[in-house]
């Protein structure tokens, strides 16, 4: 299309029109593959995070386990100290 709003018969105008179009398309699918990106990053991370919270957590629950068993074997030989 021309200024005018009429078409136009130069194919340096409709190059510029394709142009245009796959410079934006390609900047839309560097930004979607950026964020994918970040987005798998993201996910891996908090994956790893994940990982480590329960670990931390196993570690804990068997703390918490060997104190209640002490706590039964231990608990009436205190109550009979007193």
């Amino acid at each position: 299309m021309s200024m005018s709003g009429q078409p136009s018969d130069s194919l340096e105008f409709c190059s510029m029109d394709y142009w245009d179009y796959f410079v934006e398309l390609e900047c839309l699918q560097n930004c979607k593959g950026k964020d994918l990106q970040l987005a798998a990053e993201l996910g891996k991370t908090l994956l790893e995070r994940n990982k480590e919270l329960e670990t931390g957590l196993k570690q804990q629950q068997t703390v918490i386990d060997d104190q209640s068993q002490e706590i039964e074997v231990f608990g009436p030989a205190v109550v009979d100290l007193n």
